[in-house]
């Protein structure tokens, strides 16, 4: 229903969704409206903190090598 606001976010190296496990591609309708889901609650939530939390667990992420994505 709110997929057009996903147009609203800048792309980027990482995002909201991604840190949560929903990256890559996938064929799967659910894992496809979680993660428009996430975006849209990342564009209605924004804030400096937010971005700064994004960055660190993407660090994190690389750093421990751990294989969450779906």
């Amino acid at each position: 229903q709110h997929y057009s606001l996903r147009r609203l976010a800048k792309p980027g190296i990482t995002g909201y969704a991604a840190t949560k496990g929903f990256r890559g591609g996938t064929n799967d309708l659910e894992h496809m409206q979680e993660r428009t889901n996430l975006d849209i609650q990342y564009i209605k939530i924004w804030s400096l903190g937010l971005d700064l939390k994004i960055c660190f667990h993407t660090a994190m992420e690389i750093l421990l090598y751990k294989q969450k994505g779906h």
